[in-house]
């Protein structure tokens, strides 16, 4: 008989990441907290780009349990400001047409002096603390560029004022080419899915819906059950948990230490919104960024293989501010005729609410989060997908995660590997014309 183990999500990671251990030979119950296996209101749609990295070590485990993977053509990234689109990376004329005309000039001068400062500095020593997305930005680009360009883009991205992000948000985003090659899997987003549910019920698993975990029970140092609105779960083996740490942390009640809660308090993860409109999308890039201020998204993507479909992707990082469906489609269809991005309808018109799907790295989150993980891997709980991460990742990534964390569970070396972001000399050379890597 297989051994059995024990997901608990509240997504589509948690699905993927219980289908990878039933494609290690798991038995695995999988607790989903959304009303359908993969959380999801209409999967037929990708919830971010609809692009991942598949790398050649974790090939054959994404093929598991998504099915066929093919190769895609790199996505063309664009941004978007003041009615015009701008291919990244952007030529140099374009830049003052992102600009209002009384801070072109202002903006010219801090970046020029910006540039002579990193020149010296790399010349005769005498670096500068970067410890917030806002240092990072205006060290290399200048005050007004941030202000008047990365500023709101970045509080609209991961709804946390950037004063207060960390300097790793704007390098991994804004320095770090995003090389590829990117695949796609040969089904649909829906079939993909689908697939993920054959391989956990193929071998002998089962998925439970519309579950909530409301405890975790620990003896001797070890979570050894979790209680849930569908009863009690004993735990062989690991926890595998696609949960933020705040909401572990609760899990935990009593065997949680305060330490624990404070550093969970720092680790936030904000709700992503995707709102599909149809409309006519030919001449629209794959992913446009949008840095028009006061704009109700951040960024449209045309999905791969999906017709007169846009994807508006928003971030809230309150449950309590979360609109009617009805007023969010209207303000994303008012704002894309605003702002030249095409004419969309509200036929057909669908909203995906993804809680805790936005990770948002603040200053110190690094630390902390590698604290918890220590904590964590001791009390045999192993952090997947999204938030139980703390990482943005395609599917790609959060298998390759699975796969080596199934291999050996010491989450902080298997972070290093594949999630962390290696520092780099060359991030100091940022360029604003390529605005947006990833």
């Amino acid at each position: 008989m297989a051994e059995k183990r024990l997901v608990i999500g509240s997504g589509p990671d948690a699905l993927r990441a219980a289908a990878v251990l039933a494609s290690g030979g798991y038995a695995v119950t999988l607790l989903q907290e959304g009303d359908t296996p993969s959380g999801l209101s209409r999967p037929k749609y990708p919830n971010d780009a609809g692009w991942m990295r598949v790398t050649e070590e974790a090939w054959s485990r994404v093929e598991a349990v998504l099915g066929p993977v093919v190769e895609a053509p790199d996505p063309m990234r664009s941004v978007g400001c003041r009615g015009h689109r701008y291919r990244l990376p952007m030529k140099p004329h374009h830049i003052p047409r992102l600009l209002s005309g009384r801070v072109r000039l202002p903006a010219a001068r801090s970046w020029l002096q910006a540039r002579a400062k990193l020149a010296s500095s790399e010349l005769f020593g005498g670096g500068q603390e970067e410890r917030t997305y806002q240092d990072w930005v205006a060290r290399r680009m200048g005050g007004p560029a941030y202000h008047h360009l990365y500023r709101d883009y970045a509080f609209r991205r991961w709804g946390w004022d950037p004063a207060d992000l960390s300097s790793a948000l704007a390098q991994v985003h804004h320095a770090m080419p995003d090389p590829g090659p990117f695949q796609v899997a040969g089904g649909g987003y829906d079939e993909v899915l689908r697939s993920a549910e054959k391989v956990i019920i193929a071998a002998g698993g089962e998925i439970l819906t519309g579950v909530t975990a409301t405890g975790l029970r620990v003896q001797d140092g070890k979570v050894i059950a979790a209680v849930s609105t569908a009863g009690e779960h004993d735990v062989s083996g690991d926890v595998w948990l696609a949960l933020d740490a705040t909401t572990i942390c609760r899990l935990l009640g009593d065997a949680c230490a305060e330490g624990m809660r404070v550093d969970a308090s720092h680790l936030p993860v904000a709700m992503s919104v995707v709102t599909a409109l149809r409309g006519e999308v030919d001449g629209l890039p794959d992913e446009l960024h949008v840095l028009d201020e006061g704009a109700p998204f951040w960024q449209v993507v045309v999905p791969y293989g999906i017709e007169k479909t846009a994807l508006f992707h928003t971030t809230i990082l309150s449950p309590d501010a979360r609109p009617p469906e009805s007023e969010l489609i209207r303000r994303c269809i008012a704002s894309a005729g605003a702002l030249g991005i095409g004419e969309f309808s509200e036929e057909g018109a669908h909203v995906e609410w993804l809680p805790r799907w936005m990770p948002v790295w603040r200053k110190n989150s690094h630390a902390r989060f590698r604290r918890l993980l220590r904590t964590f891997g001791d009390l045999g709980i192993i952090g997947v997908g999204r938030s139980g991460a703390f990482s943005a990742m395609d599917p790609g990534t959060e298998i390759a995660l699975v796969d080596r964390l199934m291999a050996d569970p010491d989450q902080t070396e298997a972070h290093r590997l594949i999630l962390d972001p290696p520092v780099r000399i060359e991030s100091l050379d940022a360029h604003i014309t390529r605005m947006i890597e990833r």
